[in-house]
């Protein structure tokens, strides 16, 4: 049983090698400098923040519409109590 345990983990390791690229080169294409970094999550969070002004004055304008689409159907439905009977 030892001797089949050893054979699986070195195909394995060969498998996981022809694969994939070992560990400390995916490392090394991930690692930006700090400056470069700083800019570019400095640029996402002007996008991000631009994105919320966005989607508030959508939702602003939103509200206005309905606000000003119950007034008006308010102001031209009928009143039963205006009227006389008499």
């Amino acid at each position: 049983m030892k001797n089949h345990l050893t054979i699986l983990a070195k195909r394995l390791n060969k498998a996981v090698s022809l694969v994939g690229p070992s560990v400390p080169e995916k490392a090394s294409k991930q690692v930006l400098p700090y400056p470069v970094l700083c800019a570019a999550v400095e640029k996402e969070h002007k996008k991000l923040l631009a994105r919320k002004v966005l989607i508030e004055r959508r939702k602003e304008e939103q509200e206005r519409l309905m606000l000003e689409m119950v007034t008006t159907c308010v102001s031209f439905t009928p009143r039963l109590f205006d009227y006389d009977i008499n």
